[in-house]
């Protein structure tokens, strides 16, 4: 199985995974039963939405030095 092919399937499960655990957010309510004050403590909503914005932030710097490392005229390659 190429690497290619791993790729593929790796980021087809993890939108499968998000798209599902943001169906289940909104089906089940799990917040439902924490009183309003928990709920708002800090704005969970939006230190969720700032972790989420990092995280992909960090991965699309991750792909884009993975693809310079991988340029064949990268000039800091041995």
């Amino acid at each position: 199985m190429s690497q290619d092919l791993k790729d593929s399937i790796f980021l087809w499960l993890v939108g499968i995974g998000f798209a599902a655990l943001i169906w289940a957010g909104l089906h089940f309510k799990p917040m439902e039963g924490v009183s309003k004050g928990w709920r708002d403590v800090a704005g969970w909503r939006d230190v969720a939405g700032w972790v989420l914005c990092i995280i992909n932030l960090g991965w699309f710097f991750w792909g884009l030095w993975q693809r310079r490392a991988s340029n064949p005229n990268n000039p800091n390659q041995n």
